[in-house]
């Protein structure tokens, strides 16, 4: 999958495309942008108890593995309960989770194709399966980031794309919170995806650039108990190249493993035809065609695979 960069990115892009009225400010943008995040930061909730640190991994879990409409719809349907002055940043955060999935569900297959050949050519990478797909998705984010903004890491630091006011914790808290009771029986404190949101902050000012000092202890810690380390696969490097493997510009075939569909897409093929269908995506959300929306999503989970 991309990862918080090519979110943001893809975040900014959308919200040019939505209709007007949709985003009433600034900080209906920002929570825009923070949904386009999804459930990742779920992934990094540590601070807190062990019980709600666990129910939060297992939310993202559930999340990127299956009920996509009812989770959406969810979403979407939790704004009616919401104050009216909470209304509109609940609004945008819910179609920020809309367009966190198109993202992930569309370019998720180039990503694990890559993953595989690269496991099939060095099986000695396959003890190493998740810190290849973070180097991806890495890769992926910084050639993303100076391709269609021509700035990197230093300039642009991954943390930015987290930037939010309290209101929108508090509003998107309560809204995943009533989401993952409502859709899969969790419960999980109106508090804990703001924290989570502030452990995935923390995590990337410990890991980017590769070259911290923090980075180094950080990641020599971890090859004690691993052979390799992942924390280090998901940093971000510096880079101003406009080349990138991992975005198959060369157009390469490369086949769906979920699917065996045979593509010559590159990464930004599959990032502009989610663009493209991204309009009628969030207009059936918006108006609740929860039919129309199934129809679209037509089973397909954030990981690109049929449910």
């Amino acid at each position: 999958m991309p990862a918080i960069i090519t979110h943001h990115i893809f975040g900014e892009d959308a919200s040019a495309l939505l209709p007007d009225g949709i985003l009433l400010g600034q900080e209906d943008l920002l929570a825009f942008l923070l949904g386009n995040q999804g459930g990742d930061p779920l992934w990094a909730r540590v601070r807190t108890l062990p019980k709600q640190a666990r129910t939060c991994h297992l939310l993202a879990t559930r999340m990127h593995t299956s009920n996509m409409v009812d989770v959406l719809m969810a979403l979407r349907n939790s704004v009616s309960c919401l104050n009216d002055k909470d209304r509109s940043i609940g609004r945008a955060f819910a179609l920020g989770m809309a367009g966190h999935y198109l993202l992930d569900s569309m370019t998720h297959p180039l990503v694990y194709a890559q993953q595989d050949e690269l496991v099939r050519a060095d099986p000695s990478l396959r003890d190493a399966y998740d810190e290849v797909h973070a180097i991806i998705e890495s890769d992926l984010d910084t050639w993303v980031l100076w391709e269609m903004r021509r700035q990197t890491v230093m300039e642009t630091p991954s943390t930015s794309a987290l930037m939010r006011t309290d209101q929108i914790d508090r509003v998107a808290g309560a809204m995943v919170s009533q989401m993952a009771w409502e859709v899969f029986g969790l419960e999980l404190g109106a508090n804990e995806y703001a924290g989570a949101v502030k452990d995935y902050q923390l995590f990337y000012r410990a890991i980017d650039p590769p070259s911290s000092r923090l980075l180094n202890v950080l990641s020599s810690l971890e090859l004690i108990k691993r052979k390799v380390s992942r924390l280090r696969a998901q940093a971000h490097t510096v880079t101003t190249s406009d080349t990138c493997a991992a975005a198959n510009l060369e157009h390469h075939l490369w086949r769906n493993p979920a699917t065996g569909e045979a593509s010559c897409a590159s990464f930004p093929d599959l990032f502009h035809d989610a663009l493209f269908v991204w309009p009628e995506f969030s207009k059936s959300l918006v108006v609740g065609n929860a039919d129309r929306l199934s129809a679209m999503i037509a089973g397909i989970n954030y990981y690109g695979q049929p449910v």
